[in-house]
């Protein structure tokens, strides 16, 4: 599960063989949520609402290292 990025305290991963829609995991101590990497919506799971919003900006500005990370362990 390789780790794409930090910030405010959030871990982001994207695994290899998951399923689709495309989405990363985005992980805050005991909380996590599946983000799709296209839009940002929540997939599952959840996270507090600042940490929901800073999750989701992270993921705007960093989309296409989030979109390279997925087609590379997703072929």
């Amino acid at each position: 599960m390789p780790r794409i990025g930090t910030a405010f305290g959030l871990v982001f991963y994207v695994y290899a063989e998951d399923h689709n829609p495309p989405h990363l995991h985005a992980i805050y101590g005991d909380e996590e949520a599946l983000l799709v990497i296209e839009t940002g919506d929540v997939l599952a799971g959840e996270l507090s609402g600042a940490k929901l919003k800073q999750a989701q900006q992270w993921l705007e500005e960093n989309r296409p290292l989030a979109v390279a990370a997925w087609q590379r362990l997703n072929p």
